[in-house]
């Protein structure tokens, strides 16, 4: 319906003004590495009314974070998870397509690793292929994330590990997912 393009046109216009403004701010403190890209692999298990539509997905996942000082980061992420569905019998294919926003609040930092806690606000995008025809719906998703990065190499490379959950409201159902994400993550 027309109400729910111009709700998502909306919600989609928020999230990219503040990524945009997260991107071109100045750090707080200056440190010797704002900059944080990661990107990897990822288990998407999906829980409540969502298991009546997908079994579990793989997914591949990239980010991009910006710290503003010490104990606070910003970051977007965009992941593709394609599910293998329960009527995979009949040709049905389904994918799921985030893209987050996330305040990611540094519980504790050494030298040996760094543990973060992070709501997440965004966008999830839901392709379903059926008998030829493709079904598409999009809308606001929310979550929260528990990770933790590890340094190895000359500090400037870390081993990206977080578990998280994501809930998106796609046609009035809400597509809850459990998610694990492993992967490499590059400072500068």
């Amino acid at each position: 319906s027309r109400e729910s393009v111009m709700r998502r046109t909306c919600w989609m216009l928020v999230v990219a003004a503040v990524a945009c403004t997260m991107l071109i701010s100045t750090p707080v403190l200056a440190q010797e590495s704002s900059n944080l890209v990661r990107f990897g692999a990822g288990w998407y298990a999906t829980i409540g009314d969502a298991n009546d539509v997908a079994d579990n997905g793989v997914a591949i996942w990239v980010s991009y974070e910006r710290r503003y000082s010490e104990k606070l980061g910003f970051e977007v992420l965009a992941a593709y998870s394609d599910y293998d569905p329960i009527f995979d019998l009949f040709g049905r294919d389904i994918e799921l397509t985030p893209l987050m926003l996330a305040v990611n609040y540094y519980v504790k930092s050494s030298e040996k690793f760094e543990l973060y806690v992070a709501p997440t606000i965004g966008f999830a995008q839901l392709d379903v292929a059926w008998m030829g025809g493709t079904e598409s719906d999009s809308g606001f998703a929310w979550g929260a994330a528990l990770g933790v990065d590890i340094p190895f190499g000359k500090d400037k490379w870390v081993v990206a590990l977080s578990g998280r959950y994501l809930t998106a409201d796609l046609d009035g159902v809400d597509f809850d997912n459990s998610i694990f994400h492993a992967g490499v993550g590059y400072r500068f």
